[in-house]
Formats: C-alpha cells, sequence, structure tokens
C-alpha cells in the first residue's frame, strides 16, 4: 500500500502546478513580469478561489479515501496474520492427530484384545527384543494364562533341548533359568525308548534348534506338523512331506506334535481319538496384527480347572483374532514360566521334565 503513495502525490501535484502557478502571479505585489501590467489585468480571482476550494476539498477527499483504504489494508493484514497463524495451529494439530492414529489404532486393538479375553494383562515385559503380556484365562471349567507376545527382533524366539542331551529330558523352569529366557513354555511331544538297559525320550518328528535339524528330517505322518519359527521371529508351520518343502519355510527354530488347530483363521479337522476330550493344553499360535501367542490351560483339577477341549480351544483363539494355531504337547506337560516363576498349575502338583521347550529372550 505504501508503493503508491509516491505516485498519487506525484498525480496530485501535476494536477493542481496550474493553479499555484497563477496563484504566484496574483500574489506578485504589483512587480511587473514579462511587460504585463497586472493592475489592468482583469484577472477571474473568484472562480479561481472557487477552483481552488474545490480542488482542496477533491484533495482532501482523495486523502480520506487513502488513509481508509489504508487503514483497511491494514485491519485485512492484520486479519490475515491472525488467520495463517490460526491455520499454522490448525496444521500442527492435525498433524500431531495424524501421528497418533497408529498408536491410536493399537490403543483400541489391545483393548478389544483385553475384552475377548475378558481381562487386562496380569504381567508384561518391554525391551529391545519383545514386548511380552500375560492375560488370566478365566472360563467356567477352564483356568489358565496366555502370552501375547511381540518381537522386535529375530532371534526372539528359540528352542531348548535338555541339557544334558539328546535322550535326556529337563522341567521348563530349570531350562528357562539356564537360558536367561523371560518366557518359556513346554514344547513338542516325546516318548520313551530303552537303550541299553535304561528308559530315553526322544522328541516326536522334527525338531529344529538354531537352524540346526536335531537328527534326521522326518515326513508327516498320522496328523503330525511341524511349527516354529523362521529366522525372522516369523510363525511357520504345516505337514510338509519332503525335506526340500520343509527348507523352503526356511525354519530355525521349532518342534512336532499334533493336530494343527486353525489355519489361515478355519477350523482344522480334529482327529476321532482327539476330539470332545477335556484335557491341560499347550498353544502356540499367531494373531491378525502378528503378535505371536502361546497359551496354557490347566486341567484334571476339578476345584481349579477341568481343562478344555481342543473343539472349545479352536473357537476361543478365533474368537480373539488368532490366524494359525498348533496344538503343543499337553497334559501332565502344560508349564508356563514367566521370570523364572512358573505361573499356572501343572496337573500333577508339580512340573514333568520335557525334551524340548519354547522360550522368548528378555
Amino acid at each position: 500500500m505504501r508503493s503508491l503513495l509516491p505516485i498519487l502525490n506525484a498525480f496530485l501535484l501535476l494536477l493542481i502546478a496550474p493553479i499555484l502557478g497563477i496563484v504566484l502571479i496574483v500574489g506578485f505585489d504589483g512587480q511587473e513580469m514579462l511587460a504585463l501590467d497586472l493592475s489592468s489585468a482583469k484577472l477571474p480571482v473568484a472562480p479561481l478561489e472557487q477552483q481552488m476550494n474545490e480542488m482542496e476539498t477533491a484533495i482532501h477527499s482523495i486523502q480520506q479515501s487513502l488513509d481508509s483504504f489504508s487503514q483497511q489494508a491494514n485491519s485485512e493484514k492484520g486479519d490475515f496474520e491472525a488467520q495463517k497463524a490460526a491455520l499454522d495451529t490448525l496444521i500442527v494439530k492435525s498433524q500431531k492427530q495424524t501421528a497418533s492414529l497408529p498408536y491410536l489404532g493399537k490403543l483400541l486393538y489391545e483393548q478389544n484384545f483385553a475384552r475377548a479375553i475378558g481381562s487386562g494383562p496380569t504381567y508384561t515385559h518391554h525391551s529391545e527384543t519383545a514386548d511380552i503380556k500375560i492375560y488370566p484365562v478365566h472360563r467356567n471349567q477352564y483356568r489358565g494364562y496366555l502370552a501375547k507376545v511381540k518381537a522386535y527382533k529375530g532371534n526372539a524366539f528359540y528352542v531348548s533341548t535338555a541339557k544334558d542331551g539328546r535322550g535326556t529330558r529337563e522341567t521348563t523352569s530349570s531350562a528357562a533359568k539356564r537360558n536367561k529366557a523371560i518366557l518359556a513354555i513346554n514344547g513338542g511331544g516325546f516318548y520313551p525308548a530303552r537303550d541299553h538297559g535304561r528308559t530315553v525320550y526322544y522328541p516326536l518328528g522334527n525338531t529344529m534348534v538354531n537352524g540346526e535339524l536335531i537328527g534326521s528330517f522326518m515326513p508327516s505322518y498320522s496328523e503330525l506338523f511341524f511349527a516354529g519359527f523362521d529366522p525372522h521371529g516369523k510363525l511357520v508351520g504345516g505337514y510338509y512331506e519332503s525335506f526340500d518343502a520343509f527348507k523352503q519355510d526356511q525354519p530355525h527354530n521349532g518342534v512336532s506334535f499334533l493336530p494343527v488347530l486353525l489355519k489361515d483363521g478355519k477350523k482344522q479337522e480334529i482327529p476321532r481319538s482327539w476330539q470332545n476330550r477335556r484335557q491341560p493344553r499347550t498353544i502356540m499360535g499367531v494373531l491378525k496384527n502378528g503378535d505371536v501367542l502361546f497359551l496354557v490351560i490347566d486341567g484334571r483339577q476339578s476345584n481349579w480347572s477341568k481343562g478344555i477341549t481342543l473343539e472349545e480351544t479352536q473357537s476361543f483363539l478365533q474368537q480373539i483374532g488368532c490366524i494359525d494355531a498348533y496344538n503343543l504337547d499337553g497334559g501332565g506337560s502344560t508349564t508356563m514360566v514367566y521370570n523364572n516363576k512358573i505361573i499356572n498349575r501343572p496337573s500333577e502338583g508339580k512340573e514333568r521334565p520335557v525334551t524340548t521347550h519354547i522360550m522368548v529372550r528378555p
């Protein structure tokens, strides 16, 4: 706005220059100018005065308009700056809200998950390796615990065999303490055998420990699956008829048992001999968001927990958003250890030694 004032002032000066010249001549106090006798000249003074008054009025009006325009420009400039500041504030708030959307989505998911379980977590653990939340599970005929694990490192999950090597067993709490695990459950199934007059115990099917297959590869048979984790911590598993098919999933740690409970969110057929049998259970699975779950349900204790059928387990897992799930060794083997403490109630009143354990690094 200020840049227009010099131009307008110059315009006004050019406009009134002739009149100023006449005024100067008239006010020359009788002196001659260009041999002109002013005493005899009849100048139209009254019309000139009227024109000057009109010009002054016009100039004053223009000046008022300029002042008004300047004030309006300044006001509009202030309004613009105020509006810009308000808009900047809204943009900052919008950016903060947008940045918080993932967090709000996770918070809503956690709330819905806890609602599906029926309770908030009893134990929590956070580290650079993994986040762990352990929820109590309590239904009409069974009780237990569900651990939900979000892994941040590929080596968060691993399998441990008994400390004395192949053919021996070890309790889950002992293995967890020895391996300095923050969370551990019993692993795959096993069977007894006689070797040189003594009883030994071998894992069923295929067992992988840190990328090494224990023994020779064994094709799947009689509903026996392999389930575990690839080098990135992703849950893999299923039935494998050949070693080539087995290698395609890049198993790094894992165990074997039966049966598969869920695949791609769909219930799998339960073998007839396993149907509608209420027992202690140990389950491993993965949720829709990629979190891994470990579920232990106590049983064979009428005053505490009678156990759960595999059909009930399938329905429960679907309700909480599980995609794939595998039934691990259960019964007296079912154990969950958190921070060097057994948190469930093994059915035999104490831990049963087993051949394999699935663990989470702290």
